[in-house]
């Protein structure tokens, strides 16, 4: 199984037609925590540019939140390999908290 984060901005299609799940980063903006999972409407985002002239920021997916996300697919694909295809090290620490979140797993989760 693979997986990505949503700011690969994989497309909705080629995700399903290749079975890839995407776990959602955030976007912050006026103080509010949305998670990139496709519900935030991108008129919201020009809406704020527009009001603000600022780019909302983002973070990253949390270790946590990766430990939920590889536990769904293990659960739902019991005998699955995972292979989690993220953000450089370099550019955001995604990369280092799918890392701890599969660093205790036994299971083969491969980042």
């Amino acid at each position: 199984m693979f997986t990505t984060e949503s700011g690969a901005d994989l497309p909705k299609e080629l995700a399903e037609k290749h079975n890839i799940k995407t776990v959602p980063m955030h976007v912050v903006m006026d103080g509010t925590d949305y998670k990139d999972d496709g519900s935030l409407p991108v008129s919201k985002i020009y809406d704020y540019y527009n009001r603000t002239k600022l780019i909302p920021s983002t973070t990253s997916t949390n270790p946590n939140e990766y430990e939920k996300f590889f536990a769904q697919i293990k659960a739902e694909n019991p005998d699955c390999t995972i292979v989690h295809i993220g953000y450089t090290s370099k550019a955001s620490s995604s990369f280092h908290n799918a890392e701890i979140a599969a660093e205790n797993k036994t299971s083969r989760i491969f980042i």
